[in-house]
C-alpha cells in the first residue's frame, strides 16, 4: 500500500531533526565567520577574530595565511611585505608611514619560504604590484623544511564547502564564539608569539637543526628566481631582507658546519635582487635585551626591523643581471 500523508510527514520531521543539527552549525559558522570568508554578518569584531586565530601555535600559521589572503584578495595593496614570524608584528600602519599609504603586511607567523613564494604569487594574481619586500631566512633555506602550509588555503578557497566539513576550521568558529562571550583573554595569549621570554624554546631548537646532513633547497631557489625574473620584467621593485638575530646563532652555525651554506644562501639572493642583510655583527645584534629568542625582536622592538629595512632601501645599489 502507498504510505500516507500522516505516514510521510513522520518521515519528513524525522529527516529534519536528523539534519537540525547540521543546519545550526552551518548558521554559526556562516554568523560568526572567524575568516570572513562568508562576509555576510559582522557581528564579532575583525580585531576579536584575529587575536582567536593567533590564540595558539597549532592555529597560528595556517589562521594567518587564511585570514591574510582573504583580506588581501578583497582589500589589496600594491607594495606588500612577506615573511615570517620575524617581521609578523610591524604594523600596515608603520610600514605605511615609512613606505606609501598602500602597503600591507603579509607575514605569517610559522610561515617558510614556500609559503612565502606562495603568498607572493597570490599577491601577484590579485593587483599590480609596484613594491615586494620578502624577509627570508637561513633556517628554512634547506631542502627538507618545506611545509606546504599554504595547499589548505587554496583547496579552501577554491572548495569553500569545505570550511563547513572539517574539524580544524569548525574549532576555529566555536572558539571565536566562546571568546566573543566571555572576553577571555588568557584564552588568546597562549602562543609563544605573545611572550617575551622563549631563550629555552629556541636553545633546543638550534640544538637539533639540521643534525643530519644539510641538502641544498634547489626548488626554493627556482621558486624565488621565479619571482625575481617575474618582477624585472613587470617593473616591480623587489628586495630580500635578512632579519637580525641575536649573535649567538654564529656558535650554532660554525659549530654544525653550516657557515658556507649560510653565505650561499645570503649570495643567492644577492645575485637575485637587492640583498638588505640585517643579520650582521653589530651592537644591536649582540644586545640580548633587544631579542625574546635568538631569532625574535621583543614586541616593543619589532618596529625598528621596518625602519632598518627602509634605511637598507635606502642605500641600496641598483640591482644588476
Amino acid at each position: 500500500m502507498p504510505p500516507n500523508n500522516i505516514d510521510m510527514k513522520k518521515s519528513l520531521f524525522k529527516l529534519l531533526l536528523f539534519f537540525l543539527p547540521f543546519f545550526f552549525i552551518a548558521a554559526v559558522t556562516v554568523i560568526v565567520d572567524p575568516y570572513n570568508i562568508f562576509n555576510i554578518f559582522h557581528v564579532i569584531s575583525d580585531e576579536k577574530k584575529f587575536e582567536c586565530v593567533n590564540r595558539h601555535d597549532g592555529v597560528t600559521p595556517r589562521g594567518n595565511i587564511l585570514w591574510k589572503t582573504i583580506d588581501f584578495q578583497r582589500n589589496p595593496a600594491s607594495d606588500i611585505l612577506i615573511g615570517n614570524s620575524r617581521t609578523f608584528n610591524i604594523s600596515n600602519e608603520e610600514l605605511s608611514a615609512l613606505f606609501s599609504e598602500d602597503m600591507k603586511n603579509l607575514s605569517l607567523h610559522g610561515g617558510d619560504i614556500e609559503a612565502s613564494i606562495e603568498l607572493f604569487w597570490m599577491a601577484a594574481k590579485t593587483t599590480n604590484l609596484n613594491l615586494v619586500i620578502m624577509q627570508l631566512d637561513f633556517n628554512n633555506y634547506e631542502a627538507f623544511s618545506t611545509l606546504n602550509l599554504y595547499k589548505p588555503v587554496k583547496d579552501l578557497l577554491d572548495k569553500p564547502s569545505g570550511f563547513f566539513f572539517k574539524w580544524d576550521y569548525l574549532t576555529d568558529v566555536f572558539s571565536l564564539l566562546y571568546y566573543s562571550i566571555t572576553n577571555d583573554h588568557k584564552f588568546v595569549e597562549r602562543s609563544y608569539m605573545y611572550n617575551d621570554d622563549n631563550w629555552h624554546l629556541t636553545y633546543n631548537y638550534l640544538e637539533n637543526l639540521h643534525v643530519t646532513s644539510y641538502t641544498y633547497p634547489d626548488q626554493l631557489y627556482n621558486g624565488l628566481k621565479e619571482i625575481s625574473e617575474y618582477c624585472i620584467r613587470n617593473n616591480i621593485r623587489l628586495y630580500f631582507v635578512i632579519a637580525p638575530n641575536f649573535r649567538e646563532i654564529d656558535k650554532y652555525i660554525e659549530r654544525q658546519e653550516l657557515t658556507a651554506a649560510n653565505e650561499r644562501f645570503k649570495s643567492d639572493l644577492s645575485g637575485l635582487s637587492p640583498l638588505i642583510d640585517l643579520d650582521t655583527a653589530s651592537p644591536f645584534t649582540y644586545n640580548k635585551d633587544n631579542f625574546s629568542d635568538h631569532f625574535h625582536l621583543k614586541r616593543e622592538m619589532t618596529d625598528s626591523v621596518a625602519h632598518m629595512i627602509h634605511t637598507g632601501i635606502l642605500n641600496a645599489s641598483p640591482f644588476v643581471e
